[in-house]
């Protein structure tokens, strides 16, 4: 996790750097999920040489039936969120934001405030 923060940016807001390391964990734990399978297939092309678009069609469709399973948003979602939770767990010790969000404060954007100080010097 790059340990850089973008000065005004959200800690929930991802740069496109961190979105690729998130497709890149994505990537790894649908591999590691289906692991079993893609390696009966590499055996498979393995023994089968040229002949193996052939001879291992059905370890390809498994393998490529689970990847594909393992493709949807909720999966890179889910790493999505894990990369976001280990992001602000980080700034909070590093004492760039706190731990709980203060209840008395105004939200910037509640009411437009921005918006009054901008029409209101």
């Amino acid at each position: 996790m790059d340990r850089k923060r973008i000065d005004g940016l959200p800690p929930w807001v991802l740069t496109p750097k961190e979105e690729k390391e998130v497709f890149e964990n994505w990537k790894t734990t649908t591999y590691k999920a289906c692991d079993e399978l893609v390696k009966k297939f590499a055996d498979c092309a393995a023994s089968s040489g040229y002949s193996a678009w052939f001879k291992c069609r059905k370890q390809s469709k498994v393998m490529r039936d689970c990847i594909a399973s393992r493709q949807a948003t909720k999966y890179v979602d889910d790493e999505r969120d894990k990369y976001i939770q280990e992001k602000i767990r980080l700034l909070q010790e590093q004492g760039k934001i706190q731990s709980t969000p203060d209840p008395d404060a105004e939200h910037p954007t509640s009411s437009y405030s921005w918006w009054k100080r901008e029409r209101n010097p």
